[in-house]
């Protein structure tokens, strides 16, 4: 049987849903966390959710990817701050 567990998240918080330690409840935590631009604490949630499954291997290659593409966002953040710092020097 296929629970959809997200209202559940919305509802108690993401540290008690995954409490209960269901890897639907990890994938509804995760989700969230994608929906508020957090891809590294979504790649931690499914990475712990799923150590020692069968699924981790599954999900070992999504969650690097979200992380390097996390780490080049704060990147291109940095790269965005400085042009800025020295267009503003010049003029």
């Amino acid at each position: 049987m296929q629970v959809d567990e997200t209202k559940a998240v919305q509802a108690l918080g993401h540290k008690a849903a995954l409490s209960h330690g269901s890897v639907e409840a990890a994938l509804a935590v995760a989700q969230a966390q994608l929906a508020a631009g957090k891809l590294v604490a979504a790649a931690d949630t499914l990475a712990t959710a799923t150590a020692g499954t069968e699924a981790a291997a599954a999900v070992a290659a999504w969650c690097e990817e979200a992380r390097e593409r996390a780490v080049a966002d704060q990147a291109l953040r940095m790269l965005r701050a400085h042009a800025t710092a020295l267009a503003a020097s010049v003029v």
